[in-house]
């Protein structure tokens, strides 16, 4: 069966730097719709960025930027001038959905602010991405996921665990907050894209890299007003839920969910069925006690530190039990359910090199797996993507001429 594509015929202009929207432009180009990339002349500044992870980032070697802007066809024009902002409502009278996360101030700066392109393009799907919010006092602050999702949101702080006394935050992981923004921002711009089918009008949907931290981290923030507490320490953990040091050196981790049914099948492959005739240690409210968790987990600790991960895996699979071994994020280049699943991807890059990529995990039926193509160029549709706006030869060779629109080189 032909693959068929959900967005075919859907425009985006992209008006993005860095990581989550980009993303989000990404997951939209694999299911179909025609998007571009508009840069500045100075380029997205993330195709400099993966300098700061020991990975390759030049024009024909870039897998970081590859993977948040696979599919797309990529413009250079300077908003600043006269004639590039000319262009660009050219292109936005065309197209279906802007999606951006600059800040209103700068997009005011250029007259693009979000009153007047609803009143100038009433069909249009406005996508924005902001870090703290559309309303209050930090609205127009700069923000990045490393420190508006997880620093304000609560995770570097509280998803460490702190071990006979020592306690660090934990290290912010890059882009992580920034594509869960981009999937919540995908379903949003489609959504507003079928209601346009029914009523004809545009909308502007928006999403916030804070206000996705509250959201994910729902349940731990509404439970901390009742005393739970974090961060947690080592041995006032849930010992159902901790992770266990093995005798090869690896961490298993468990999750004993359905109590009833799996503690006493967890305790059997333990060596502690006794614990079942304790009322002390026999139901799941005691274990919120310190004294009963540290007893526990101590307990737990002698026992899998006898074996290698290999015989606990295969003792909790043979039981279907919930667990996992811990992973470093390198192991996972080598998982093959990750393969198996085509989430991850050998990609080729212009130079020869060779690069394992992440691929969205979305998937669709009547789609199948996308296409991988790498991100553009600076500037290496420029001509092309004009053209396909309506841009004559003469007007884009005038553009060029003027430096405000630049083809890749």
């Amino acid at each position: 069966m032909d693959a068929v594509k959900p967005l075919a015929g859907v425009k985006v202009v992209e008006l993005s730097t860095y990581i989550a929207a980009s993303s989000c432009g990404r997951m939209l180009a694999d299911f179909g719709a025609d998007v571009v990339k508009v840069e500045s002349p100075s380029g997205d500044g993330f195709r400099h960025f993966a300098r700061a992870y020991k990975t390759p980032c030049s024009e024909d070697c870039n897998p970081l930027f590859d993977t948040v802007n696979a599919g797309k066809k990529g413009l250079v024009l300077d908003l600043k001038s006269g004639d590039g902002l000319a262009a660009f409502h050219k292109m936005l009278e065309q197209a279906d959905v802007f999606m951006t996360n600059t800040r209103d101030k700068a997009l005011a700066s250029l007259g693009l602010d979000l009153d007047m392109l609803r009143e100038r393009y009433p069909k249009l799907v406005i996508a924005s991405l902001v870090a703290y919010g559309e309303k209050g006092s930090e609205r127009d602050r700069p923000g990045y996921d490393t420190m508006t999702f997880w620093t304000k949101g609560g995770y570097t702080h509280d998803i460490s665990v702190e071990n006979e006394g020592h306690y660090c935050p934990s290290i912010p992981l890059m882009g992580a907050g920034d594509i869960a923004c981009a999937m919540g921002l995908m379903a949003s711009i489609t959504s507003a894209l079928f209601a346009r089918e029914k009523t004809g009008k545009g909308d502007h949907v928006s999403i916030s890299l804070y206000g996705t931290a509250l959201w994910m981290g729902s349940m731990m923030i509404e439970s901390t007003q009742y005393g739970h507490e974090y961060p947690k320490k080592r041995y006032e953990q849930t010992p159902v839920g901790a992770a266990y040091k093995c005798s090869d050196d690896k961490w298993f981790t468990c999750n004993v969910v359905n109590f009833p049914k799996d503690y006493p099948v967890f305790l059997k492959i333990l060596g502690h069925s006794e614990l079942l005739d304790d009322p002390e240690y026999n139901n799941r409210p005691n274990m919120n006690n310190p004294e009963v968790a540290s007893h526990l987990i101590r307990l737990f600790e002698k026992s899998f530190i006898k074996q290698p991960s290999t015989y606990w895996k295969q003792q909790f699979e043979e039981s279907d039990l919930c667990f996992e071994i811990a992973q470093s994020f390198n192991d996972t280049l080598h998982d093959s359910t990750a393969w198996e699943n085509d989430y991850l991807f050998k990609l080729q890059h212009p130079n020869g090199t060779e690069s394992t990529v992440v691929r969205p995990s979305l998937r669709s039926e009547n789609l199948g797996i996308p296409e991988y193509t790498r991100g553009p160029m600076l500037g290496e549709h420029s001509a092309e993507v004009l053209e396909d706006f309506g841009f004559a030869r003469s007007e884009i060779d005038k553009l060029q001429a003027e430096g405000v629109v630049k083809a890749h080189s």
